[in-house]
This record gives structure tokens, sequence and C-alpha cells, in this order.
């Protein structure tokens, strides 16, 4: 029995290293060469896929078509300062923000989102995040 096994085992080491050398074989015989950047990090995330060029000009043409959308203008209706010497301003149809605060308006069918970086006696500093496209309604059946 024991000599059945160990034929098993060496039969099947046999025809491993066979196998590898077949392919080694193969790719001597086309010349390709294994680009490092082709292989898989087995250390990464299932889902993940590597940065390219086209994702690249995909983002970059995301870019811009953000730099082409027009934000709406916050109207600041007052800024006051509280007990601990911080300002705090009061915006038309948002209501009272501070620093640090991620505000967001929706008009026509867009989530505009800004983070206010500073408010001051002379008005607010702010970022612009975001501006996303609002999910169309689902239509009821009749």
């Amino acid at each position: 029995m024991k000599k059945i096994i160990l034929k098993l085992i060496t039969t099947f080491f046999l025809s491993s290293w066979m196998l590898s050398v077949i392919a080694a074989d193969v790719n001597a015989d086309t010349k390709e060469k294994t680009d490092l950047a082709s292989i898989r990090d087995p250390f990464l995330p299932i889902d993940y896929v590597p940065v390219s060029e086209s994702n690249q000009q995909q983002k970059a043409q995301v870019e811009r078509l953000q730099s082409l959308i027009k934000w709406p203008k916050l109207k600041l209706q007052g800024i006051t300062r509280s007990n601990d010497n911080r300002y705090i301003a009061i915006l038309d149809k948002i209501g009272i923000i501070e620093e640090g605060d991620v505000i967001s308006v929706q008009k026509d069918g867009i989530i505009y989102r800004w983070k206010i970086d500073k408010i001051s006696d002379k008005g607010i500093s702010r970022t612009q995040l975001s501006a996303t496209e609002t999910a169309k309604p689902l239509k009821k059946q009749q």
C-alpha cells in the first residue's frame, strides 16, 4: 500500500513539473515577456482595478464637465459672533452654519454640496465638494 501511495505522489509531482516545463517552453517560443504591471498583487482586494489611462481620461472628463456646472449662489443673510468668539452665519433657505459644516442645496435636479472653511466678519469662505444628479422618481403603475 505504501508503494502505491509513493508512486501516486511521485507521479503527481512529476506531472506538475512537466506542465511547468511545457508552460515555460510555450512562453519561450512566443517570446512573451511578462509585464510586471499585468501581474495581480495577491494582497489587493478582489474587486480592485488599477487606474489605467482610460480611467484617468474619464476622471479628467468628469472634472471638465463639473467645471461647466453653474453652481447656485448662496445668499448670506447675516453674520454674528457667539460667546466663545466664533463666527456664525445665516444663509437664506439653509439656516445657521458654522465653520466645518457641510451644506447642500438641491436645484434643477442636482444636489450641490459645499464645505464651510471659514466665517469672518467679511464673509464666508467655502469649498465646492460635489454636484450630484438626483435620481428620477419612479413612475406609478396604473
